[in-house]
C-alpha cells in the first residue's frame, strides 16, 4: 500500500505538480491573449522586426504592418522602452491600439527572437492564407529551435475546429508521428502527435502504444486516449489492470487514465463500455490517496450507486485523509437522492468547515455547470491557453499552490479539477 502524504512527500508532489499544472503562456510582454504570427501580421496596427536600440533608437529590419505610419525597413524608431541590457538582441515589436490600456496606442515587445527565430519570421508569408494553408505551414515549425516559433505554430492548431485539425493528418504518416512522439522535446507538440495518431493509427500500433504508456511519463492521458480510440472497449481491461487496480501505480499515470477514460466515456455509444469504465474508475474509491480525483467524475456520470462509499470516505476520514471531505461534500450537494441530504447533515456535524469550503469551491449557483454532461469527448484541447511547449499534461490547472506549506492541499487539488469543472474536451 502507498504511504499517505507526509509533509515531505506532499512537498515533493508539489514540485512535480508545479510542472504538471498548466502554465498559461505569456507569449508577449503584457499581452493578455496570445496570438500566432499569422494573426499578428494581419491584425496588428504595426508589426516590425527591430534590433537593439542604439542612442535611444531601434533599427528597423523589417516591416510586416505599419507602412502607413511611416515605418520602413532601414529606418529607426524612438525607443518606447527603458532597456538597460547591453546585449545585442532582435525584437518582434507590436503596435496594437485594441490591446492598449492607455488613451493612445502603445508599442510592446512581443518576443526577443533567437537567430533561428529571426530567420523564420522574416521568411513567413504576408499574404492571406486559408486555414489549411496556415496549418500546413505550421506543421514543420512544431519542432523549431525557437520556443516562440513553436508556440505560435501550436496556436494555429489550438484554435481550429476538429474537422480542420484532423483534416491536416493527410500530411503525416504513422511512422512520422511515432518518431515525433519518441523524439520531440516539446510536450505540447507530442500532444498533437498523439491526437493525429488516434486517427491514423491501427492495430499494428497497439503494442507500441502500450509500451509508451508503461514507460513514458510525458503525456499519459493523451497516450491512453489514443490507445482507447484505436482499441475501443477492448483497451479498458489493460488500463484497469495497470493503473486502477494496482495500488502502487504511478500517481500521474493514474490521473491520466481517469482523464482518458472520461474522454472515451463520452466518445463511445456503447452502454456496455460505459459500464466497464464506471466499474474501473470506482476502484479508486478503495484508494484514499487517489479517490478524490474520481469523486467529481462519478457525479458527472450520475453514478449515485457509489453514494454510500463516498459518504464513508468523508465520515471515516482523519487528519491525513481530510482532503476527501470537500469533494465528497460537493458530490452530495449535487446528488438528487434524499439520502444525500441526510449525509450532508452528518458532514456538517463532523466538519462544517469542509462543507463550507465545498460551497466556496463550487457555489450552489455553479453546481449544474460543474457537473454538466459533455456532449461528446474530444482528444484535443481547444483554446489559446493550451499552446505552450512546456505544458506537461492536458489537465485543467488544479487549485494548487506549489509554495504552500499546507499539507491538506495534496491530492485535493488534483481531485477537484479546478474545482471539478469537468469537460468532455478535457
Amino acid at each position: 500500500m502507498p504511504q499517505l502524504p507526509t509533509r515531505a512527500s506532499s512537498m515533493a508532489f508539489r514540485l512535480a505538480a508545479a510542472v504538471f499544472v498548466l502554465v498559461i503562456p505569456c507569449i508577449g510582454f503584457g499581452q493578455t491573449e496570445p496570438k500566432s504570427l499569422y494573426e499578428l501580421i494581419h491584425e496588428s496596427d504595426a508589426l516590425i522586426v527591430a534590433r537593439h536600440p542604439i542612442d535611444g533608437k531601434f533599427a528597423i529590419d523589417h516591416v510586416f504592418a505599419g507602412e502607413n505610419l511611416g515605418l520602413k525597413a532601414g529606418g529607426t524608431l524612438d525607443s518606447p522602452f527603458d532597456i538597460v541590457s547591453q546585449e545585442s538582441r532582435t525584437y518582434l515589436m507590436v503596435l496594437d491600439e485594441s490591446d492598449s490600456k492607455s488613451p493612445g496606442p502603445e508599442w510592446r515587445i512581443e518576443e526577443i527572437l533567437s537567430e533561428s527565430g529571426v530567420k523564420y519570421v522574416l521568411k513567413y508569408p504576408t499574404r492571406k492564407l486559408s486555414v489549411r494553408e496556415r496549418l500546413i505551414l505550421a506543421l514543420p515549425a512544431l519542432e523549431h529551435d525557437d520556443v516562440w516559433v513553436v508556440t505560435s505554430s501550436q496556436l494555429e492548431f489550438s484554435i481550429v475546429d476538429d474537422d480542420e485539425f484532423f483534416g491536416i493528418a493527410d500530411q503525416l504518416t504513422r511512422e512520422q508521428l511515432r518518431s515525433g512522439i519518441e523524439t520531440s522535446k516539446y510536450v505540447s507538440t507530442k500532444r498533437l502527435y498523439w491526437a493525429w495518431l488516434s486517427r491514423l493509427g491501427n492495430e499494428d500500433d497497439v503494442s507500441w502504444i502500450e509500451t509508451r504508456i508503461l514507460e513514458d511519463d510525458g503525456v499519459p492521458d493523451m497516450a491512453i486516449a489514443c490507445y482507447l480510440h484505436i482499441q475501443g472497449s477492448d483497451g479498458i481491461p489493460f488500463i484497469r489492470e495497470k493503473f486502477l487496480e494496482d495500488h502502487e501505480a504511478n500517481y500521474i499515470k493514474v490521473y491520466g487514465s481517469v482523464i482518458a477514460l472520461h474522454y472515451y466515456y463520452y466518445e463511445t455509444q456503447s452502454m456496455n463500455a460505459r459500464q466497464h469504465i464506471l466499474e474501473a474508475t470506482r476502484l479508486l474509491l478503495d484508494q484514499p490517496i487517489k479517490a478524490d480525483m474520481i469523486i467529481p467524475k462519478l457525479g458527472v456520470y450520475r453514478d449515485w450507486d457509489t453514494m454510500d462509499k463516498i459518504a464513508n470516505l468523508f465520515l471515516d476520514s482523519n487528519d491525513e485523509t481530510k482532503y476527501l471531505r470537500a469533494p465528497a461534500a460537493i458530490y452530495m450537494r449535487f446528488c438528487p437522492k434524499p439520502r444525500a441530504a441526510e449525509y450532508l447533515k452528518q458532514f456538517r456535524q463532523l466538519d462544517a468547515g469542509a462543507v463550507r469550503r465545498s460551497e466556496v469551491l463550487v457555489p450552489d449557483s455553479e453546481l449544474t455547470d460543474a457537473f454538466k454532461v459533455p456532449e461528446k469527448g474530444s482528444l484535443r484541447m481547444r483554446g489559446r491557453r493550451w499552446a505552450n511547449p512546456g505544458c506537461f499534461g492536458t489537465f485543467p490547472a488544479p487549485g494548487l499552490d506549489p509554495d504552500s506549506q499546507e499539507d491538506d492541499q495534496y491530492p485535493q487539488a488534483v481531485g477537484l479539477l479546478n474545482p471539478c469543472k469537468i469537460r468532455g474536451d478535457f
